[in-house]
């Protein structure tokens, strides 16, 4: 029924684009009930980018979190005089939430990879969610603390991956025994005992 709603909500805040939210959607912001739904998707705005467009600059203050509808849309970071390409985000996925949370500027540019559809939650609406209905607001912080804590543990993954091979997390074939936790996919199951 969530996603039902979830996707009927959508659907009416942006026509015509059936075949796209699906699943994406139920993996955003997890502990919202359906009412919470009903009255957070009346408020989102729908913004188009075509590729190359900036959706969120470097140091610009928002507080909105964002969620990629449909495309895809590169993260970068200032560093000296170059742009440094630091993430890729896809449909389904978030930006924004750090500033979102903490009420600072964005830490990095996100610029459509390719044409972008993005949903923007107003940080507005969503205090006035909170004012109307108090637990709201610890469905809300929990659903955002699951997004934040599966974004850290893959970024600890790639990172372990990067510095034990070098390179991209590799899988360990069947049989396989390697040298303790090497990889992402061994990160965790192996002992060194």
């Amino acid at each position: 029924m969530l996603a039902e709603i979830r996707s009927n909500c959508y659907l009416n805040a942006c026509p015509g684009n059936e075949s796209r939210m699906g699943a994406a959607m139920q993996k955003f912001l997890t502990y919202l009930t359906d009412d919470d739904w009903l009255r957070m998707l009346k408020e989102v705005q729908r913004l188009d980018f075509k590729a190359g467009e900036v959706i969120l600059k470097e140091g610009e203050t928002r507080h909105a979190i964002f969620f990629i509808a449909a495309g895809s849309a590169r993260v970068e970071r200032r560093h000296m005089e170059f742009f440094v390409e630091i993430a890729r985000l896809k449909t389904g996925e978030i930006f924004g939430e750090m500033s979102f949370l903490e009420g600072y500027a964005a830490s990095a540019s996100v610029i459509a990879a390719e044409p972008c559809e993005v949903i923007c939650f107003d940080g507005h609406s969503v205090e006035a969610m909170i004012k109307a209905d108090s637990s709201f607001a610890a469905r809300f912080y929990r659903s955002l603390a699951e997004v934040l804590s599966r974004r850290l543990r893959e970024t600890t993954i790639e990172g372990i991956a990067e510095y034990s091979w070098g390179g991209e997390p590799v899988e360990v074939g069947a049989g396989e025994e390697p040298f303790g936790p090497s990889s992402a996919v061994d990160w965790g199951r192996e002992s060194l005992g």
